[in-house]
């Protein structure tokens, strides 16, 4: 099985999606934070090893195929392992303005579950009964829908690349419950998540796999698995940018830069019963559904838009 999960994904360690706002890539600030620290490792695998150490792999790796691609101003939130609070976290991706923050960790099991078993002549717990990846979004987040059109995006590309979900944060069992939005992309929404509810950007919780499954663990050790997870991250990012992101830098129009196209002004609208449906210009941006991904600019009645920035026209 984990032979041939690596041979059918190993074709998709070159990215596929094509260029993905490659004139902007080097502007794009992706904050990668990963999860817990040197001290505070977080959960055990099933032979003993920290899920910090296979936090800051797969970070790594995905920081260094980031840079590869072009995203140049991509950065590891916490990359000395330090002890920093979910506080600090938020603040550094806010404070260095980034446009997507994705969380790396790494699963494990409610207790109820474990089992012992020895390993290298030590006692060591694990559980085989689940595997698989979850992705976490906050509905609290000031962009909840863009950070779920990212985890659809990140849901698509795992599992075409023969990635599972796994399903188990969903069971009506204490310290679970979680409210699984996307069976079978993994997805659940989760609101009180400090580091994806407080973030000024999209954000999401990627749980890479669950550690103390024995055979996932093996998977989650190899170079070719993680690439495949780095990969996917990667062409997920390619797709949220190039078809609904924006940045908050060198993206985003401002008033000055997002110049309506010509329509009637509200001084020479018509009183009479077509009112309505006479265009009236606001001080926002362009519409959502320009390229820019900005608020309605214009409005031609009540619920059509019209009319796109210079930039977008």
């Amino acid at each position: 099985m984990i032979h041939s999960l690596i041979a059918s994904g190993s074709s998709s360690h070159k990215i596929k999606e094509g260029n993905a706002a490659d004139l902007y890539k080097s502007k794009i600030i992706i904050a990668i934070d990963i999860g817990h620290s040197k001290n505070k490792p977080g959960a055990t695998s099933s032979k003993g090893i920290s899920e910090y150490y296979f936090n800051f792999n797969i970070g790594k790796l995905l920081l260094n195929k980031l840079l590869a691609e072009g995203y140049t101003n991509a950065f590891i939130v916490n990359y000395q392992g330090d002890d920093i609070s979910l506080k600090d976290r938020v603040n550094v991706a806010n404070n260095k303005k980034a446009d997507l923050f994705i969380s790396i960790h790494h699963d494990s099991v409610q207790p109820k579950y474990l089992i012992s078993w020895r390993h290298n002549k030590k006692q060591k717990f694990y559980c085989d009964l689940f595997s698989g990846y979850s992705i976490f979004y906050s509905n609290k987040n000031i962009v909840a829908n863009k950070s779920l059109m990212f985890a659809k995006i990140l849901g698509s590309k795992l599992t075409r690349n023969k990635l599972t979900p796994s399903l188990h944060h969903a069971e009506k069992l204490n310290g679970e419950s979680r409210d699984l939005v996307n069976k079978p992309l993994g997805i659940y929404r989760v609101d009180d998540f400090g580091v994806i509810k407080s973030t000024k950007m999209p954000a999401v919780i990627f749980e890479c796999g669950i550690i103390v499954n024995r055979n996932e663990e093996l998977l989650l050790s190899n170079h070719a698995y993680k690439a495949i997870i780095a990969t996917s991250i990667i062409n997920s990012i390619n797709v949220f940018f190039r078809n609904y992101g924006h940045t908050r830098n060198s993206l985003q129009h401002s008033l000055s830069q997002c110049l309506p196209l010509p329509l009637t002004t509200p001084q020479t609208a018509s009183t009479s019963a077509n009112h309505s449906q006479t265009a009236t210009v606001y001080h926002q941006s362009c519409t959502s559904a320009a390229p820019c991904g900005q608020r309605p600019y214009q409005r031609r009645s009540l619920t059509t838009l019209r009319g796109l920035c210079r930039s977008c026209a």
